[in-house]
């Protein structure tokens, strides 16, 4: 009797061990939600606009993206140069945009930005699931001060393996919904499995006080066009 009551107490800690050693670990589809292989070449139709001085100034076109080779990164992890280009319509010729890289890391998918290293998914992929999507900035750590409304954005899904236009399945990530008064933030990003981003929407507004409009800011709609010819 004290023998079993023995087994059963080390199997109960054994298993309580275990537990708290656990990681969660991504399923291994989430990740087709954001592939990385060298040769992928997706194009975008691209609709922004900047507001200066409340004023509206508005441009579309078409944004290339390819990734066109792979190295080491400084971890050891296996990092993806994405080779991004421009164009205002199917006639012109394209011009290059700045490179930006991706790479998975610790169950999620980091993408540097212009030296603004971003977490855009994290796995695995449920509703609710959050981490934080940007960097905490201080006011000496970052060159462009105007870019300080992009410190620590809490990014969560909130539609998961969802329908949506063309695609049978797509997760939704929200990266930033805030209305301070002063400042309008909405963000939020669509990926499709086996394709990757097919939608984002990005729209950030500033005044200097409540009794006047919005001063200066941006608003950009992204949309999958296709792989590339």
């Amino acid at each position: 009797m004290k023998r079993f009551l023995l087994i059963s107490l080390l199997s109960v800690l054994f298993i309580e061990a275990c537990r708290k050693d656990e990681v969660p670990q991504p399923v291994y589809s989430d990740l087709f939600y954001y592939p990385l292989q060298v040769g992928a070449c997706r194009e975008y139709y691209v609709d922004s606009a900047t507001l200066t001085n409340g004023q509206w100034r508005y441009a579309s076109g078409i944004l290339r993206e390819s990734i066109v080779e792979h190295f080491s990164g400084s971890a050891g992890q296996q990092v993806f140069r994405l080779r991004r280009q421009w164009k205002y319509d199917s006639v012109t010729t394209w011009k290059e945009s700045p490179v930006h890289f991706a790479w998975y890391e610790n169950n999620s998918v980091k993408r540097d930005e212009e030296n603004i290293i971003f977490t855009r998914m994290s796995f695995p992929i449920k509703v609710g699931r959050a981490w934080q999507g940007t960097p905490e900035f201080e006011l000496n750590q970052i060159e462009d001060q105007e870019l300080l409304y992009l410190s620590n954005w809490q990014f969560y899904y909130e539609e998961v393996h969802q329908p949506w236009e063309e695609f049978d399945s797509t997760v939704l990530v929200i990266e930033r919904k805030e209305n301070l008064g002063i400042s309008v933030d909405t963000f939020y990003s669509r990926y499709a499995y086996h394709i990757g981003l097919v939608e984002r929407y990005s729209l950030h507004m500033e005044r200097d006080s409540l009794n006047q409009p919005f001063q200066r800011g941006f608003r950009a709609y992204l949309r999958f066009k296709g792989t590339c010819d």
